[in-house]
């Protein structure tokens, strides 16, 4: 049994998210990106499988909220 007075105390908001369906049809993405993603993905990969003798590091926070703050993160690890 759920108590009332504790139920969902950390929870400041709460919103349904579009289905990913909805998401692809409103933002258009080039097909020169589509090509960029494909590239990273497979340069990733073969990094991860050993074939590239690179480090991949992944940094950063673990969701962009606040889009200023993102950019300024960004900037201050481009330093």
């Amino acid at each position: 049994m759920s108590n009332p007075r504790i139920h969902n105390v950390n929870v400041a908001d709460q919103r349904v998210l579009m289905s990913p369906t909805a998401l692809r049809e409103q933002v258009h993405i080039s097909e020169s990106l589509f090509e960029f993603v494909a590239e990273s993905r497979g340069a990733i990969e073969r990094i991860i499988d050993r074939q590239d003798h690179r480090l991949v590091v992944v940094v950063g926070p673990c969701s962009i909220h606040d889009v200023t703050a993102a950019l300024e993160y960004a900037k201050q690890l481009k330093r």
